[in-house]
């Protein structure tokens, strides 16, 4: 069996990350020409006590470099991968060895980086859901994302609102061989259909009124990586009709200009609805669903798979999760239907973060499903012709993000605050302020 059938029965297979660690370590040890290399990980400038006998200040600045640019280097005979963890670069790892290194051992190290990338995700970071599913049907699917991403071709990512499309999406990206490539995100229903083509396109200086200058079409823009375009089933004609001729050609003409510049693309798409539905009321095109759907991924609701509620509830609330709540917390969770799925789960674990001082019991679990209730109700009443004031409105949507934006990140103030573009001594100040108005005087 060769290292690349090794590599991809060990992918597919139910392992946490640490186990996958352990099997491509064992592989690389087994590779002719591995066994005189050593693997050292390296943070900046500490390469030195690993390896005191040569080169240290080359090992030094190699490290640097990776991290700096965040991208593989090879110098000196010393090659190094970077190591991210949670989505950034903190450490490479470096292969140090005179002999050359056998090429297959270029992908085991490559997806040995991104499974250190996979342990080291905290709560609410962007592959954290790759570790907090227990259902089989998130198994199922995280094994069927690993296989699809080898693959070239679009896929199209249906799911109910809040399920995690873009988390998909995005995984789908870092797991192939486009990972070093862009990841661009567009959402179709912002794409008029009169400014569909140069969105798609590009549009050179002058070519149109407002056009001031150069500019670059999504797919130019991602260009050897992968374009998340969401929202798919509220493309415009227009829209539709371009993606399906970029698709077939593989090329893009700038609006205003006539040469014709290759793109090398995957296009993942993701929607809500049911696009057959859409094709048969003749509002989408059928040549470009069966453009899209070469590969095509359902993430379940979160209703289907309630036993990932409880990892979930652990990881939105991060440090602040206790290693054991009352039984009637469990009664709690199971009873509700969760229409919002993930993204629900994220805002109520965010308003127990912000107004339960993060104590997770039946009585603030209750009081954050109200709230959230309280505020679709409010929401679903509001009449544009109120006198609601606007100072209410905006204190209203700033509880609601503050909450999510917790949520999402396991009660880290500074994350949450680095998000949301405020320093973290006014989102520690807003939380503070809130606290004392929510226990009342006294």
């Amino acid at each position: 069996m060769t290292l690349r059938d090794e590599l991809r029965y060990l992918l597919a297979d139910d392992l946490s990350p640490f186990e996958r660690i352990t099997g491509m370590l064992s592989l690389f040890g087994k590779l002719p020409g591995c066994r005189r290399h050593r693997l050292h990980v390296a943070s900046s400038f500490d390469a030195p006590q690993f390896s005191p006998a040569r080169a240290e200040w080359e090992r030094a600045n190699v490290a640097d470099q990776v991290l700096r640019t965040g991208r593989e280097t090879l110098a000196q005979g010393v090659r190094a991968v970077p190591l991210a963890r949670g989505g950034q670069v903190v450490a490479s790892l470096l292969i140090d060895g005179e002999a050359p290194l056998p090429e297959e051992a270029g992908l085991l190290l490559r997806l040995l980086a991104v499974e250190i990338d996979a342990t080291g995700h905290a709560s609410g970071s962007r592959a954290a859901a790759e570790l907090v599913w227990r259902s089989p049907a998130m198994r199922a699917l995280v094994g069927q994302i690993r296989r699809v991403a080898l693959r070239r071709c679009p896929v199209l990512i249906v799911g109910e609102p809040g399920t995690g499309k873009e988390l998909v999406a995005w995984l789908l990206h870092q797991w192939s061989r486009r990972w070093q490539g862009r990841f661009v995100r567009r959402s179709a229903a912002s794409i008029t259909d009169t400014l569909a083509e140069a969105a798609v396109h590009g549009h050179v200086e002058g070519a149109y009124t407002g056009a001031t200058g150069h500019e670059e079409g999504m797919f130019r823009l991602a260009h050897g990586g992968t374009l998340f375009l969401d929202e798919i089933a509220r493309a415009e004609r227009n829209l539709q009709g371009n993606l399906l001729r970029v698709l077939s050609a593989r090329e893009v003409t700038e609006v205003g200009g006539r040469r014709e510049i290759p793109v090398d693309v995957r296009l993942i798409a993701a929607t809500n609805v049911n696009l057959e539905d859409l094709v048969a009321a003749g509002v989408f095109q059928r040549d470009l669903l069966d453009r899209l759907t070469e590969e095509r991924l359902v993430i379940p609701p979160l209703r289907e798979r309630r036993e990932d509620v409880e990892p979930l509830v652990r990881r939105f609330l991060g440090g602040f999760a206790p290693s054991e709540w009352p039984p009637e917390v469990d009664e709690i969770l199971a009873r509700q239907s969760w229409p919002g799925n993930i993204r629900e789960l994220a805002q109520v674990c965010g308003h127990i973060l912000v107004h339960g001082d993060g104590v997770l019991c039946a009585r603030t679990l209750e009081a954050a499903l109200s709230a959230r209730r309280a505020r679709l109700e409010t929401a679903g009443r509001e009449d544009p012709g109120s006198d609601r004031l606007l100072k209410d409105i905006l204190a209203e949507t700033e509880r609601t993000l503050i909450s999510e934006r917790l949520g999402r990140f396991g009660g880290s103030t500074l994350k949450a605050a680095q998000s949301l573009g405020i320093p973290d001594r006014t989102l520690r100040h807003k939380l503070s302020r809130r606290r004392r108005q929510s226990r009342g005087p006294g």
